[in-house]
């Protein structure tokens, strides 16, 4: 038969209350340093992070800030050589199109193709009014061209070129 010796219930060891009372200390070091840190330490590094930056951001030299423009504007290239490149099977099909379209003594600039809206906006040049009113015979005929818009047509002095402005409105079937 074993014996077993047990404390009385009303005794606490020493150790037992050395123990509670370090956790409790432990514990409130804890949150102490967590309060600090949340509501004034952190505060101060994010404080003194958007000084650097902005001390940082002014004192950038203009070669710098050059490059980050020319860095934008390659960005922007390649955005939209992503959009051509994704929707060439369709804008390949107008310009197969529109190349037999045009007329031979246009030739055509500033060119703008919308695909969703099924619009296209460029600039022409010709020799003299006669060619532009003989493409606009030709854009009559075509049947994926829903209608047209010449504006802005005028002479640059005697001799010179006729410019003008096209807006074609084109057949959703042309960029399925």
């Amino acid at each position: 038969m074993a014996i077993e010796i047990k404390e009385e219930e009303g005794e606490t060891s020493i150790v037992g209350v050395v123990l509670l009372i370090a956790s409790f200390l432990i514990l409130l070091i804890v949150v102490g340093g967590f309060v600090y840190l949340q509501f004034s330490a952190l505060p101060k590094d994010a404080k003194r992070i958007t000084e650097l930056n902005t001390t940082l951001a002014t004192q950038r030299s203009e070669e710098a800030k050059q490059i980050e423009t020319q860095a934008h504007d390659i960005e922007n290239f390649v955005n939209d050589f992503k959009i051509l490149f994704t929707n060439r099977s369709k804008l390949l099909v107008f310009f197969t199109a529109f190349e037999t379209w045009t007329h031979p003594k246009i030739s055509y600039s500033n060119f703008s193709l919308n695909a969703e809206a099924h619009t296209a906006t460029m600039t022409g040049t010709t020799t003299d009014f006669k060619p532009i009113i003989q493409q606009m015979s030709i854009f009559r005929k075509q049947p994926l061209i829903t209608s047209f818009e010449v504006s802005d047509a005028k002479a640059s002095g005697e001799g010179g070129a006729v410019t003008f402005n096209l807006s074609l409105t084109l057949s959703p079937e042309l960029f399925k």
